[in-house]
């Protein structure tokens, strides 16, 4: 059962900025920070329990590099794994309340 993964817009954006972040202060780290995002979307798609739980049907993976969260949720009906956030530790987190509706 083979799952494919999806990312919101908004979790673009989010994945934009962190990768922004990184462009002005450790350039020698962006392409680092890429791969280990790309690198964690496909481990969710292979697994898709392993993150935490944040409700009732979203999920949260730590990265393991980087401080910063992939925040998604599954659809079994569809197989997809759709990543709605991505979030760095120092955020608030409230700021994201509204992607857990």
């Amino acid at each position: 059962m083979t799952f494919s993964a999806r990312v919101s817009s908004n979790a673009e954006r989010d994945f934009l900025r962190e990768q922004t972040y990184y462009d002005e202060v450790a350039p020698h780290q962006t392409g680092r920070f890429v791969a280990e995002v790309f690198t964690a979307a496909r481990l969710l798609v292979d697994h898709i329990e392993i993150g935490g739980v944040i409700s009732a049907d979203v999920r949260r993976w730590q990265l393991g590099v980087f401080p910063c969260q992939l925040w998604y949720r599954v659809n079994q009906q569809t197989r997809v794994v759709r990543i709605i956030a991505v979030v760095g530790d120092a955020q608030d987190r409230q700021r994201f309340a509204d992607r857990l509706v």
